[in-house]
């Protein structure tokens, strides 16, 4: 089932989220972003939960960007723990996305991905994403 997160989902997407990175997340700056983005109208977030466990997550921004003049939906993490991948979870997690994408009247729903995520890049392709621009990044370390 897909609902809303909600504070007591904290733990479990923080889980999630470090699946999805492979490494230990600061989880005290963790929960002070989580915490921000579930009160902020710019968010909205989701959790897939089966048998009372949170085993997939979908976070989006909403943004209104000159070079677009109008809103644009960013998929910034979908995540479906393991032992849960390839049952249709984040087919339809994405899909929530569309829908919620569509509600607020985006003109756009993009995101970005790694480079060595091949299956995700296969997985949004077969959701009919376009690979269309490139993303780059600059890190201050």
């Amino acid at each position: 089932m897909i609902r809303k997160t909600e504070i007591q989902d904290m733990e479990a997407v923080y889980g999630l989220m470090c699946e999805l990175e492979r490494t230990v997340l600061d989880k005290t700056a963790f929960t002070e972003i989580f915490e921000q983005q579930l009160c902020s109208e710019q968010w909205e977030s989701y959790v897939f939960e089966q048998d009372n466990a949170v085993i997939g997550f979908i976070n989006m921004r909403f943004e209104r960007q000159l070079h677009h003049a109008d809103t644009v939906a960013e998929i910034l993490e979908l995540c479906v723990t393991e032992n849960y991948r390839n049952l249709g979870i984040g087919t339809q997690l994405f899909q929530k996305a569309k829908e919620t994408a569509c509600r607020r009247h985006a003109v756009r729903l993009e995101l970005s991905t790694s480079t060595w995520r091949r299956d995700a890049q296969r997985f949004y392709k077969r959701q009919g994403m376009e690979k269309s621009h490139y993303n780059l990044t600059y890190d201050y370390e």
